[in-house]
């Protein structure tokens, strides 16, 4: 019952003529029982009865002219201005996105957008450009382009069409691109336009032309294209303006075949869908007195005087074919009339000539289904070993210089410190925000004993394990800058761990005084951690398998003792106690490029130990994941082999792997 009420009010939402009252809600009764549903539209269940009553009636869909159509479709609101539009659809309570009433414009599923400056509201509701004056009388002070119109320049345009939201799809890096160029002034300019016939299904239907030689291609308006039905074809186009910058998409194109005046001459075409050409031509009206220097001429347009809509452009791609012997200069003055299989067209300033109008369309071959499909099949690759960036090189030469393995198997590295520290960027005094931190985290924990008891045991523990000590409080100063940071730190809670629940964490990103943090001064390193789904597949092949863990991988590794005081931190053991400075010596989470060195150095084992223990070298390099090891053998023996080199050649401590498992 509710999935039949719940679709039952959504197709009637959706209807743009009805708008369903709101529900009354459901309203429990006790009529007497039934198994059919009565007039009311209830149900009977046993003795209870949920009934639902949905009155849907038909109201006035515009409130403009009070009928009963679509906002978009209504006369009036076309004649308003794009302002009064505006505040007539706020007050009202209007979807701005596809004007309707049904619904708010946070709750519109529609996709469409304007069609000029791809915003989420109706195209009729958008504001020209400020240098656009149309319907004001004046005209611009400074060039402008003419693709996208006005919004107010033609009010008839059907603004949600289909071709307006494949004109915003995103196409292929590679596409044909078309630059579309119109300026006008304050001059009146007027641009060759012919009254065209095409011929469709043996039919002869008129539009409106503009001719433009500067045009490589001819373009044809959406709504042409569906009231003739021609048939179209996918494609790819960029529409660009002034200094080209895309303006609009065209993904279709269709053939098309435009007859002469007299239908003795045929030429066939393709043209570019768009929603919308350009705005009314010319942009002006022409006095009577001046029409009558041009009544004897036979003209293409006889209308071409009077601004009116236009669907579609001649490019240079046609326009051989349409132009005739026979030019006349200087018509009335200033105007070029060229003959045409149309008839005779005008073009040229009526007071004096600043415009231009060109075309560029640059064409690819690239099939964008076979890019489409290119990309499908990249995804399922393997993923490729990442090329080393310089600052990934610059981390590996120093690495490999200064890195030495002790007597004890550890390995001492340094920190790939940037090139431009300490001469273009320092770092600054750093104790006293580390101080202050750490005295408002022992406040805050104080209430919790055994938080407090479990942070403070994790840190004792670095000074058990000799992975920290005692440092002077004084920070490290040379030639006025710093040469020692102060990690602040605090505890992380993980209660579902089984193994440690309370994590210290030592944030090296925080900023000291100069505005400079740890971090900002150290390279990150390439990232050299293998692939987790790699790591599991190869887990799969074997027959019988163990895993490990390297217990502590940062912490066995130790950070050379020049740069030790770039680890510094602030820690007493209880409240009554004053704070005392130690010094962290070994690699430290936090730090961005703890992970690289870590890494780095579990490689650099392997290959110190791939002559005495290759089975154990191996492992280490291809079937570890971070600090998990997850490896094994087709047979118990080599299985049991690989676990022992893998224990013996290490030396960090590495707990006794599980037993192989079958």
């Amino acid at each position: 019952m509710d999935q039949f009420l719940t679709t039952r009010y959504e197709v009637v939402e959706r209807l743009s003529t009805y708008r369903p009252n709101k529900p009354k809600g459901f309203n429990q009764n006790y009529p007497p029982s039934s198994s059919t549903p009565n007039k009311n539209n209830s149900f009977s269940y046993k003795s209870r009865t949920h009934s639902f009553n949905a009155e849907i009636k038909k109201q006035a869909s515009c409130k403009l002219c009070n009928s009963n159509h679509s906002m978009m479709n209504c006369v009036k609101f076309k004649e308003l201005s794009v302002q009064d539009r505006n505040k007539f659809i706020k007050d009202n309570h209007y979807c701005r996105n596809c004007l309707a009433f049904s619904h708010s414009e946070t709750e519109c599923h529609s996709n469409f957008t304007c069609v000029y400056c791809q915003k989420r509201h109706h195209s009729l509701l958008h504001y020209p450009a400020k240098s656009q004056t149309a319907n004001t009388g004046t005209r611009p002070k400074t060039n402008q382009a003419r693709l996208p119109p006005p919004a107010n320049s033609d009010p008839n345009r059907a603004s949600t069409s289909k071709d307006a939201q494949q004109n915003q799809t995103p196409s292929s890096s590679q596409q044909n691109q078309t630059l579309s160029h119109f300026a006008s002034s304050r001059e009146k300019t007027l641009l060759p336009t012919a009254k065209v016939s095409i011929l469709h299904n043996g039919e002869i239907f008129k539009i409106r032309a503009l001719i433009d030689q500067g045009s490589q291609k001819t373009f044809i308006a959406s709504r042409i294209q569906k009231l003739l039905g021609l048939p179209t074809k996918a494609t790819n186009y960029e529409i660009m303006g002034m200094g080209g910058r895309v303006m609009q998409k065209a993904n279709k194109i269709c053939a098309i075949t435009i007859c002469s005046a007299d239908t003795t001459m045929n030429i066939t075409t393709n043209a570019i869908i768009l929603p919308q050409l350009t705005h009314f031509l010319p942009s002006f009206k022409v006095t009577y007195i001046e029409l009558q220097e041009y009544s004897s001429l036979p003209l293409a347009d006889p209308n071409c005087f009077t601004p009116a809509r236009i669907d579609m452009v001649l490019g240079s791609d046609v326009i051989p074919q349409v132009l005739l012997p026979g030019l006349k200069t200087n018509v009335g003055g200033s105007l070029i009339a060229q003959n045409s299989i149309f008839g005779w067209i005008l073009s040229g300033p009526v007071t004096e000539h600043v415009s231009s109008f060109t075309t560029q369309v640059i064409e690819n071959s690239t099939d964008t289904l076979n890019d489409l499909l290119k990309k499908f099949w990249e995804q399922e690759e393997v993923p490729s070993t990442p090329t080393l960036t310089d600052d990934d090189v610059f981390c590996e030469n120093p690495y490999e210089r200064s890195t030495v393995r002790r007597d004890d198997g550890r390995y001492v590295v340094k920190l790939p410190f940037k090139t431009i520290f300490p001469d273009t960027i320092a770092l600054g005094h750093s104790r006293p925000a580390a101080q202050q931190q750490y005295l408002s985290i022992e406040r805050s924990i104080e209430r919790k004993p055994e938080l407090q008891q479990t942070y403070t045991k994790f840190l004792e523990e670095y000074l058990t394990l000799d992975h920290m000590e005692p440092t002077a409080s004084q920070e490290i100063i040379r030639d006025g800058k710093y040469f020692s940071f102060y990690l602040p730190h605090h505890a992380v809670l993980k209660p579902d761990s089984k193994t440690t629940k309370v994590r210290v964490v030592f944030n090296a990103s925080k900023l000291s005084h100069s505005g400079i943090s740890l971090n900002d001064i150290l390279h990150t390193g390439p990232v050299l951690q293998n692939d987790l789904m790699l790591v599991i597949l190869k887990w799969r092949l074997y027959k019988y398998v163990f895993n490990g863990d390297i217990e502590k991988m940062y912490r066995q590794i130790y950070v050379h003792p020049e740069e030790q005081d770039f680890q510094r931190i602030v820690f007493r053991r209880t409240p009554q106690r004053s704070v005392e400075d130690f010094k962290l010596k070994r690699v430290t989470s936090g730090v961005n490029c703890a992970p690289y060195l870590a890494i780095r150095t579990l490689h650099q084992l392997a290959k110190d130990s791939h002559d005495k223990h290759p089975k154990a070298s191996k492992i280490l390099l291809n079937e570890i994941y971070v600090d998990d090891i997850l490896s094994g053998g087709h047979d118990l023996d080599s299985t049991l082999t690989s676990m022992n080199e893998k224990q013996t050649s290490s030396s960090s401590q590495i707990p006794a792997p599980q037993k192989p498992s079958e």
